[in-house]
């Protein structure tokens, strides 16, 4: 393979990551939301600081970091198999825990209504308190259910027509549940999920042309629904179906050089601007904190809504110790409803000195996982798209550890284990 070939491929979803993470950034700079900020300077500086290191860490781990392959690049067919059968019970129980029904024709009116009516399905979620135990198996049998499309996706050469059915079955029913539930992010990190195990699948096709254009329009098609779905859910939440109303109801100051646009594009905009860039002002705020003395240190344990969530079942509020607690008392910042970043919440354990740091190694890693996955080791595929989320939803808060504590954990010892 020639080397440009090569270094496209190698250095292909770091590229795709920082080119979503610089747009936010860019977004946040000249978007029509007009945060009330008073060190922007020193925010974007970060922000800037940030990508460059996630970008020194994945290239030092390209370079000089090693190669985990080994024995473990042919496993056997029926062990991704057992995957795929088990995650298709697993997704239904899933989907009759979220509709809280075992009944076929309420979980399809729940699935339609999340679709014409998303905010009902999205209230309900957030209105419910208690965690059954179907709910505790789920957490714990969550690394089967994390890895089943990703190593569908990725060894769908080598299944039958049965088991690619299944896969297929897998995608829809997924995002059938996240309609239900009237959460997007479930949709995006589908699409996620889609983009990045085709191309470490057939890596040949990052630098295939002919190929890529064919890709890209699936993936346009794909953006054009989810941002459809966006908007149309966003304005659910805001009580209205004109996207005209939502500018009455946010609480933004809009940036006057957008005063000559129209209204709707200008609400459009601001509402990505807000899901994209809330947790930069966030980042703003608790970065001037830091800067007037105000230093946190949770003793590990309040980096992430994983380690809060279980401390709480002790009676221990961790959250007041962190930077969330702070934001929410000085700047009505809630840590349960707005981002934050990824930064602010590292930050609450190692400080924003130590931050970068942890994002350094952060890129190292995902490097050599990039590289094992490209010479098929089995365990560094689930755990490669953990690394992608991690990095994607660096603008919201430490995704990964928050949501999928369990599956990231559980698939990166066996990666270093098996090694």
């Amino acid at each position: 393979m020639p080397n440009n070939s090569r270094h496209q491929i190698l250095f292909y979803p770091i590229r795709i990551l920082l080119y979503f993470l610089l747009f936010s950034v860019l977004l946040f700079i000249i978007g029509p939301i007009n945060y009330p900020i008073n060190n922007s300077a020193i925010t974007i500086g970060y922000l800037l600081l940030m990508n460059f290191l996630l970008y020194k860490g994945y290239k030092k781990g390209i370079i000089q970091g090693k190669l985990y392959t080994g024995r473990y690049r042919n496993i056997p067919d029926n062990t991704i198999k057992w995957i795929l059968l088990f995650s298709i019970f697993l997704l239904f129980l899933r989907i009759m825990n979220g509709a809280q029904t075992s009944s076929i024709s309420v979980i399809l009116q729940k699935i339609v209504q999340g679709i014409v009516a998303p905010n009902e399905g999205y209230y309900a979620k957030l209105e419910k308190t208690h965690i059954s135990t179907i709910t505790y198996f789920l957490m714990l049998v969550s690394p089967i259910s994390w890895a089943s499309l990703p190593l569908g996706i990725f060894y769908w050469k080598r299944l039958n027509s049965f088991y690619r059915f299944l896969v297929l079955f897998l995608i829809l029913g997924n995002i059938a549940y996240w309609l239900m539930l009237g959460t997007r992010k479930g949709l995006f990190d589908i699409i996620i999920v889609l983009f990045f195990m085709i191309y470490a699948a057939y890596p040949h096709l990052i630098v295939n042309n002919k190929f890529k254009k064919k890709l890209l329009i699936g993936y346009v098609i794909c953006f054009t629904l989810f941002i459809s779905y966006f908007l149309w859910s966003g304005m659910g939440r805001y009580g209205t179906t004109d996207i005209n109303d939502v500018g009455d109801s946010m609480t933004y100051s809009f940036n006057p050089i957008y005063q000559d646009v129209p209204q709707p594009v200008v609400i459009s905009l601001s509402m990505f601007e807000s899901y994209l860039c809330q947790g930069y002002y966030a980042l703003s705020c608790a970065l001037e904190e830091f800067s007037n003395g105000n230093i946190c240190f949770t003793l590990g344990f309040g980096n992430n809504y994983f380690c809060a969530n279980l401390l709480e079942r002790f009676d221990i509020d961790i959250i007041q110790y962190t930077y969330q607690g702070l934001l929410l008392e000085k700047y009505n910042i809630d840590p349960y409803a707005n981002w934050h970043s990824i930064y602010v919440w590292l930050a609450n354990d190692f400080t924003f000195i130590g931050v970068p740091f942890i994002v350094y190694i952060i890129g190292y890693w995902f490097a050599l996982i990039w590289k094992s996955v490209l010479y098929r080791n089995f365990y560094a595929i689930p755990i490669f798209m953990l690394f992608v989320q991690m990095i994607a939803y660096s603008f919201a808060n430490n995704q990964i550890l928050s949501f999928s504590f369990i599956p990231f954990f559980f698939w990166l010892s066996l990666f270093i284990y098996k090694r």
